[in-house]
């Protein structure tokens, strides 16, 4: 982690903790805590099984790939790939609990799990399995890069110029430059992070109308 980075999250964390550990606070991390243990848990138990979940994973148009439209988020090829994953996921996860709470952070990551699994399965490479949480974080990243223009606050923009600068060059991997990779749920995470955006302050526009 390059130190100019470190020094964001740094200004980040120093900025939540302003107003001190409020139970807000440990809800949000609380949240965030438990998807991670059970990621990790299930690392374990992969581990353990040797490679006994891989078959859970979204496998395009076929019927039992369905299941991991659902499941899929929390498994994970091996641990460089579910560590790779973790410091996004808590990092992007928590930004958007920052900046529009944990309500969006929920609705975002039901809506981004659905699309990126179901484009997947859909457009994805016939016998191929495709897991880990990837697809969830793009759309974390989608959501937080278009949300400074649906809201135009500051909280918003700042949290997008930190986003932009620390994951914005990830953006590449929406494109199948590299064959190990599942870019489908990237690009599709994106895009679904994308549309949660607009549809959240849609929501929100016919919510204050009555």
């Amino acid at each position: 982690m390059k130190p100019l980075e470190v020094f964001l999250y740094v200004l980040c964390v120093s900025i939540a903790l302003k107003g001190g550990v409020t139970s807000e606070l440990r809800e949000q991390l609380r949240i965030l805590a438990e998807y991670l243990v059970y990621a990790w848990s299930n690392g374990l138990i992969k581990w353990l099984g040797g490679g006994a979940l891989n078959g859970f994973g979204i496998r395009p148009r076929a019927l039992f790939g369905l299941v991991g439209i659902f499941i899929a988020q929390f498994i994970h090829s091996d641990w460089d790939h579910l560590l790779g994953n973790t410091i996004p996921f808590g990092i992007l996860g928590w930004f958007i609990m920052l900046q529009g709470g944990i309500t969006n952070f929920f609705v975002v990551t039901v809506f981004v799990a659905l699309f990126s699994g179901f484009g997947t399965w859909i457009f994805g490479q016939p016998n191929t399995s495709h897991v880990g949480a990837s697809g969830i974080i793009f759309g974390y990243l989608g959501f937080l890069l278009l949300r400074s223009y649906v809201d135009r606050d500051g909280v918003a923009i700042v949290l997008t110029a930190i986003v932009g600068f620390i994951y914005g060059r990830a953006l590449w991997l929406i494109f199948p430059i590299r064959a190990v990779m599942s870019w489908e749920c990237h690009m599709f995470g994106l895009l679904g992070g994308v549309l949660s955006a607009y549809f959240i302050e849609f929501f929100k526009k016919v919510w204050a109308m009555f």
